[in-house]
């Protein structure tokens, strides 16, 4: 499984989410197409840019989001759709590096409510990563225990080695509530876990905006 996430930049959130839905079901028709969603960002800490939304889209394989890719370029139908989209966000292509798997394609038609999905954007050195790593994976076990936590997956660049690629991980934590959230990070044990880390962390607790998952004839055409 591939991650493709964009850090989206937008003036008219509304227009953008209908722009960004509009390409996603073009590629739920793609072969490969795993799911999309689409989450738009309600409060940030420590912010390192001002993203209004998150898209998280899940693929088979990376061949498969690259033929998408060109499919989407060549198609005469998104011809207006794309360039409103081109330059407004930051790309990450990633792994699952730890974690529980987040495919939003296996939650069914489920009222979210008041479900947060906090997208942590990680900006580090290469050298550094290891130990990031290893701290992700105490703080994941911390949180496991507490009321309203859902799950957490952490996803690695497949580019760390290039130094123009600041974002090396992007971690996507899901709990019942921003409220519960703010209080489980609120105590001496985790604040002491994430101490060497604490500047690094760019947060964008967001909700569910839009869930795609791949169409009907798709899977059928799959399974045959």
């Amino acid at each position: 499984m591939i991650f493709v996430m964009d850090l989206i930049k937008a003036v008219n959130v509304p227009e953008t989410a209908r722009n960004w839905e509009e390409v996603c079901r073009f590629f739920s028709r793609q072969p490969g197409f795993v799911s999309g969603r689409l989450l738009e960002t309600i409060q940030t800490l420590h912010p390192k840019e001002d993203y209004k939304l998150t898209s998280v889209c899940c693929w088979e394989t990376d061949n498969a989001w690259q033929a998408a890719r060109q499919a989407a370029k060549n198609d005469a139908g998104l011809t207006n759709v794309l360039p409103k989209l081109a330059g407004k966000f930051s790309a990450f292509k990633g792994n699952i590096d730890q974690g529980s798997e987040y495919n939003p394609a296996k939650d069914g038609g489920a009222d979210h409510g008041d479900q947060m999905v906090l997208v942590d954007v990680i900006y580090l050195t290469e050298g550094r990563m290891k130990a990031y790593a290893e701290m992700w994976h105490s703080a994941n076990l911390y949180m496991s225990n507490k009321p309203g936590y859902i799950g957490a997956c952490l996803h690695v660049t497949t580019n760390a080695e290039k130094d123009s690629n600041k974002i090396k991980y992007i971690n996507l934590a899901e709990w019942e509530s921003k409220e519960i959230f703010f209080s489980s990070i609120d105590t001496p044990e985790f604040l002491e876990i994430i101490k060497d880390f604490k500047n690094d962390f760019s947060l964008y607790l967001s909700k569910i905006a839009k869930t795609i998952k791949p169409t009907a004839e798709h899977m059928m055409a799959e399974a045959m």
